[in-house]
């Protein structure tokens, strides 16, 4: 339940001025699975909406970074890229790079904003 409120706060901190953030090269959204239920779905598409509306042509860099547990990597990235190609932005404007040597012990997602 923390993590959920925490990722909600986060993204609706930084959504709100996406130039900013794409001058400053700071992620519009930070995603972390440290647990089977983390519920994102909502916050993120809310995040990228703002986007959107501001720059309907967004391009979006996803790092994905991972420990061990790469299959579960997988999962999560997959339901991460669903939710951002249901919010209208192309496969061709996703730009995925993947980290496999995550100190962190969780996935993580950090997206940016072109």
């Amino acid at each position: 339940m923390k993590i959920k409120l925490f990722l909600a706060a986060l993204i609706i901190t930084l959504s709100f001025n996406i130039n900013a953030q794409a001058a400053s090269n700071s992620p519009l959204v930070i995603l972390r699975f440290n647990n089977k239920n983390v519920q994102f779905e909502n916050s993120l598409s809310n995040a990228l909406a703002q986007a959107l509306a501001k720059k309907p042509g967004v391009r979006l860099n996803v790092q994905v970074s991972s420990a061990a547990n790469k299959n579960n990597a997988a999962e999560y990235e997959a339901k991460v890229l669903n939710v951002i190609k249901n919010s209208g932005i192309t496969p061709e404007r996703i730009n995925v790079t993947r980290d496999n040597n995550s100190q962190s012990g969780f996935a993580e997602f950090y997206i940016y904003v072109e």
